[in-house]
C-alpha cells in the first residue's frame, strides 16, 4: 500500500518525496511520464537529476501541466548515468514508482502507478528499493 498523494501550494508543482535511499552516493533520477511517453526515456516530460544527500529527499518537478502521470525514480549509485542491471535485465540499483507500483518482470503497467494531476501542487511519495 502506498502513501496518499496530497495537495500543496504551487501551480504546476509536483514534489516527489523519495524514501528508502540506502546510500549517500550517486544521483537520483526523478522522471515523470504520461501514457504516451511512458518508459521512452528520450521523451521524458520532466526530469530532475540530483546528488543524493540523505536517506529521504524531496525533489521538485516544476511547470507540469495538468494530466495523468506516473513518476519513476532510480538511484544511480555509481553515477554512470544508467540503471545498472544483471545479464538478465533485472535492476541492481534501487528504483520505485508512484503509488508503489511494481512490475513482475519489467516496469509496472502505467495505470498501476498513474495519478491525476490538476495543475495544483501535490506531493507524490515514492519508496525505492
Amino acid at each position: 500500500p502506498s502513501e496518499p498523494i496530497v495537495s500543496i501550494e504551487g501551480q504546476g508543482r509536483i514534489d516527489v518525496q523519495v524514501s528508502g535511499i540506502e546510500s549517500n552516493e550517486g544521483q537520483l533520477y526523478v522522471e515523470i511520464y504520461d501514457e504516451s511517453t511512458y518508459f521512452r526515456y528520450e521523451d521524458v516530460l520532466r526530469e530532475q537529476i540530483v546528488a543524493v544527500t540523505s536517506e529521504a529527499m524531496t525533489v521538485t518537478l516544476s511547470d507540469v501541466p495538468p494530466g495523468r502521470y506516473i513518476v519513476a525514480v532510480s538511484h544511480d549509485i555509481n553515477s554512470n548515468s544508467k540503471l545498472d542491471t544483471t545479464t538478465f535485465g533485472l535492476p541492481t540499483e534501487a528504483y520505485g514508482f508512484s503509488r508503489g507500483a511494481r512490475g513482475l518482470t519489467g516496469p509496472p503497467d502505467f495505470e498501476d502507478g498513474a495519478f491525476e494531476f490538476n495543475g495544483t501542487g501535490i506531493v507524490v511519495p515514492v519508496r525505492i528499493d
